[in-house]
């Protein structure tokens, strides 16, 4: 027997700032997550140490509430000088400007495909404005195409890439306001090769968009030139 999703209006859902006590059901939403997602490879493993620290180091976690039911979570904090946030920023973002890193985030699985990672995302970055911040980044493993096409939907582009103890991790970047953007040609290259990406990098390139191809394989859209200022 198939479940029918569930069906809603935008306006049914709310956020809501959570504390330290609701750590416990921000992991449990996690691993319900974790669970569902089908390369568990492509995500981070966190312990609920991980979401108490947030709490620690001056960060925030948002969560996406349905009536009175957790359903989504989204993570924000400062910059940290172990996880090296700045990585291929150099050129985009002056040493002195102010950051927020979006350093996870989840949905309840019966809540898939509706875009709520998105508004997971659009939370943080008015949160992100609100503190002061002028840029945010955010950073996904190759593997993780659904992370990536989140982000770079809102306005991300991938600038670089860091080795960190679970793996080669992409860095998102945008700035909290962006300006109106001009069409963007480009093309299509794997996501795994990260070496060719570091290339492209040190180019001045940038990728822009998401997805597998018909091999099922992530593919990242690059920028023919230089990415230009947004």
């Amino acid at each position: 027997m198939t479940i029918a999703p569930p069906t809603w209006a935008a306006t049914d859902f709310h956020t809501v700032d959570l504390s330290v006590d609701d750590v416990p059901a921000v992991f449990a939403l996690y691993a319900e997550s974790l669970a569902a997602v089908p390369d568990p490879a492509a995500v981070r493993a966190d312990a609920p140490s991980f979401f108490e620290k947030i709490f620690a180091v001056g960060g925030e976690i948002i969560g996406l509430f349905d009536g009175l039911v957790m359903i989504g979570y989204g993570v924000i904090r400062p910059e940290l000088e172990e996880e090296h946030d700045r990585v291929g920023l150099d050129r985009v973002v002056p040493a002195d400007a102010p950051m927020r890193v979006l350093d996870g985030s989840a949905v309840r699985p019966a809540y898939w495909r509706h875009g709520l990672q998105r508004t997971t995302i659009d939370a943080r970055i008015a949160r992100a404005a609100e503190l002061g911040a002028t840029h945010v980044i955010a950073k996904a493993s190759p593997g993780n195409v659904p992370s990536m096409r989140n982000l770079t939907k809102q306005g991300f582009h991938i600038l670089g890439r860091v080795m960190k103890p679970y793996g080669w991790r992409y860095v998102h970047h945008r700035p909290v306001h962006l300006t109106a953007a001009e069409p963007i040609e480009g093309e299509w290259y794997p996501a795994h090769d990260v070496d060719g990406a570091e290339a492209m990098f040190r180019e001045g390139r940038a990728a822009f968009a998401a997805k597998r191809d018909d091999a099922g394989e992530p593919m990242l859209k690059f920028t023919l030139g230089p990415d230009a200022p947004r």
